[in-house]
């Protein structure tokens, strides 16, 4: 019975370290324009007239095709010259995803403190203190008893 009068009651507990990462990450999407560089291709040739007043090439002394275009071709009709050439046409669609990544840590200590609860005010420690002396005294006065009572027999 007299452990259960304790004048105060404590509540502890230890300190704990809570960590806690989170990481974000952003993606953007934006376009790029890619380009290409001009691109050429030549032919050289004599041409002559015949006895007939007509167009003919004599001799071609040079031709050149660039890296996407070919030579070009030539065709002569009506005394015209015309000079092709033809390439693929080039689609070049880019959209371009940048992912950025953040990392971050975050570190947060608790710490608990000892908190006194149910403090006892100063007439309650009287009044408990005033029952230790009385019940000390009550089993003094009944251990004296006992005794007198063992020694008669």
């Amino acid at each position: 019975m007299l452990p259960g009068c304790a004048a105060k009651s404590r509540v502890t507990a230890s300190g704990e370290t809570r960590q806690s990462d989170s990481v974000f990450v952003r993606e953007a999407i934006r376009d790029t324009v890619v380009t290409v560089p001009a691109d050429s291709s030549m032919v050289r040739a004599l041409l002559e007239c015949d006895s007939s007043g007509q167009i003919r090439v004599r001799e071609v002394e040079e031709y050149r095709s660039g890296t996407r275009l070919p030579p070009p071709r030539l065709k002569i009709r009506d005394n015209v010259v015309t000079a092709s050439a033809e390439i693929d046409s080039m689609n070049i669609y880019l959209a371009l995803k940048d992912r950025y990544q953040a990392t971050t840590k975050a570190e947060r200590e608790v710490v608990i403190k000892t908190v006194e609860v149910n403090r006892l005010t100063r007439w309650q420690t009287l009044w408990m203190r005033f029952g230790q002396v009385l019940t000390a005294a009550v089993v003094a006065v009944g251990g004296y008893v006992i005794v007198k009572l063992v020694k008669r027999k």
